[in-house]
């Protein structure tokens, strides 16, 4: 079981043919770059790819759009 998140409408989050996702994975985007994992990989159990940041670490950052994206 695992978690696929696209959080903004232009979102995109892509995987290639004969990848392998194992169990508590989690895998996140904002942006409209995404995430694009390729052909024939292995992600493995627990991991997390995201591709923010989520918010600053001040407290007036916490909320909004201050995300950094990459």
């Amino acid at each position: 079981m695992g978690y696929i998140d696209c959080r903004h409408p232009d979102a995109v989050i892509s995987i290639g043919a004969r990848t392998v996702l194992n169990n508590d994975f989690t895998i996140t985007s904002e942006s409209s770059e995404g995430i694009r994992i390729g052909a024939d990989c292995l992600v493995g159990v627990g991991v997390r790819i995201i591709d923010t940041d989520a918010h600053g670490i001040a407290p007036d950052q916490r909320r909004g759009s201050h995300a950094a994206k990459a």
